[in-house]
C-alpha cells in the first residue's frame, strides 16, 4: 500500500503572476486547480480541504475561487461524489486564457517557476 503523503505543494508559474495578474490567495488557488488541470485531470479537491492545505478558512476559498470564476480563468464543469455522500464542484482551467499569458510574457527570458512546499495538517 503506497504511504500517504503529508505534505501538498502548489508550483506558481510566472505567467500567473505576470501574464495573468495573480496575486495572494486567488493565485495559489489558480496555480493548485491549474496544477491538476495541467496533467489532464479535472480539478474536485473540497474547497474546505484546499483551505486547510492553505491554511486559510472555507470562505476565502471560495471567494478566491469566485474571483478566478469572474475573471474567466476556471470554469465549473460538474460534480464530484466525495465520501459520506458528500459532493464538491469539479473545475477545468480556461487553457487559452494560460496561453495568452504566456504568450504575453514570451520575449522575456526564460520562464521561471517557484515550488512552495506546504505542510498540511492531519
Amino acid at each position: 500500500m503506497a504511504e500517504r503523503s503529508d505534505e501538498a505543494f502548489i508550483i506558481v508559474r510566472e505567467f500567473m503572476t505576470r501574464g495573468l495578474g495573480l496575486t495572494g490567495l486567488p493565485l495559489l488557488v489558480y496555480a493548485r486547480i491549474y496544477g491538476f488541470c495541467e496533467s489532464g485531470s479535472p480539478y474536485f479537491e473540497s474547497k474546505a480541504h484546499l483551505g486547510k492545505i492553505l491554511g486559510v478558512d472555507t470562505r476565502s476559498v471560495v471567494r478566491a475561487v469566485r474571483k478566478l470564476e469572474e475573471a474567466g480563468l476556471v470554469f465549473e464543469v460538474g460534480r464530484q461524489e466525495l465520501s459520506k455522500g458528500r459532493e464538491t464542484k469539479v473545475y477545468r482551467i480556461d487553457f487559452e486564457a494560460a496561453r495568452r499569458a504566456k504568450g504575453a510574457i514570451e520575449g522575456a527570458g526564460p520562464v521561471s517557476y517557484t515550488h512552495l512546499t506546504l505542510p498540511t495538517n492531519s
